[in-house]
């Protein structure tokens, strides 16, 4: 990668960032369910694929990729699927999946809490938790919320545990193996050195709960 190169990728990812704030920014103050704050991210994520597209046109590129294979595509789809939301009309990727015996916005939601619930015990335990130690630590953060089970006062450190090893025990390519995979590479980034505060992982597990709004009842 030559020096203009380096200059176009750095100028598209500072100018990303600053994207992402102001996405970050619309999602907490509209009253749109963050969907205009979604677009936002989710535009500026396709705009730095077409520079990278750009790029790897170059003959010295230090990767083959070129404008005609439209990676972007998906992303743009999602942008005018949530922008069809606003005129009335709902794209079939966000129509909801019917599943037998919950309403599919809830389930998601709970599916969420348990695997950001998953994350943050497996994270701890990477810092030297044991697991049993890490699952208390999740489940008693968890009852304080308010999240329970059916016939229990608070949230048992088995059940956080029992999420874990679901997790480690699903096909990779479920949605919550999917999530968790995300999760477990995107967090350590955010940290200044290890992810050894936990209450700055108990902090993102409250945001989580916070943005799922999720109901008590964590069956």
């Amino acid at each position: 990668m030559d020096e203009q190169q380096f200059g176009a990728v750095k100028q598209s990812l500072s100018r990303f960032i600053e994207e992402l704030r102001q996405a970050k920014d619309l999602y907490h103050s509209l009253d749109d369910g963050g969907r205009a704050g979604a677009q936002v991210a989710i535009n500026a994520a396709a705009t730095v694929v077409t520079t990278i597209e750009d790029i790897g046109e170059a003959s010295e590129a230090p990767f083959v990729v070129s404008r005609e294979e439209g990676l972007e595509e998906p992303l743009l789809a999602v942008s005018v699927a949530l922008s069809d939301l606003t005129k009335g009309s709902q794209h079939d990727m966000l129509k909801p999946v019917p599943v037998r015996g919950r309403k599919p916005d809830t389930f998601m939601r709970r599916t969420a809490v348990r695997v950001f619930s998953a994350v943050t015990m497996e994270l701890f335990m990477r810092e030297g938790f044991r697991r049993e130690v890490a699952a208390r630590e999740v489940a008693r953060h968890l009852s304080k919320r308010g999240i329970s089970r059916p016939g229990q006062s608070h949230l048992t450190w088995e059940t956080v545990a029992n999420w874990r090893d679901e997790l480690h025990n699903s096909p990779e390519d479920d949605i919550p193996s999917v999530m968790a995979k995300d999760l477990l590479e995107l967090l350590p980034r955010q940290f200044d050195a290890t992810v050894s505060d936990k209450l700055d992982l108990l902090g993102r597990l409250d945001a989580v709960l916070d943005s799922c709004k999720v109901a008590t009842d964590s069956s």
